[in-house]
């Protein structure tokens, strides 16, 4: 049995780097001489689509804050409805609340309060 201490690696072997993404999850390791690389054309598409997935996902991130900061604003002022730049923006509690919004054919809206 060969203690895996002792042996040795050859000259023309580099040793793998461990690489991380931005949230410092390793990625798997792509070791020379072991995948065909991909067409570039392939690569470049496939970066772009990530960029733009992860662009989405901190946008949905921020979009849940504010969406739980609107309900919250809505139930203090006892607002059901209101109206922005051409939106109806409604709050629906079902068995759990949510935001509604359509677009309205005209802009001219005021903040309607409950009775």
């Amino acid at each position: 049995m060969v203690d895996s201490e002792t042996i040795e690696i050859g000259p023309d072997v580099e040793p793998v780097q461990e690489e991380k993404t931005e949230d410092g999850k390793l990625t798997q390791q792509m070791i020379p001489g072991t995948y065909d690389p991909p067409n570039p054309a392939v690569q470049e598409a496939a970066q772009e689509y990530v960029e733009l997935l992860t662009t989405r996902m901190k946008t949905q991130e921020r979009e849940n804050v504010a969406r739980a900061t609107l309900i919250e604003r809505m139930h203090e002022h006892d607002v059901h409805e209101c109206h922005v730049e051409g939106y109806k923006v409604t709050i629906k509690c079902e068995s759990k609340e949510k935001i509604v919004i359509k677009k309205m054919e005209s802009a001219d809206a005021v903040v309607e309060s409950a009775d």
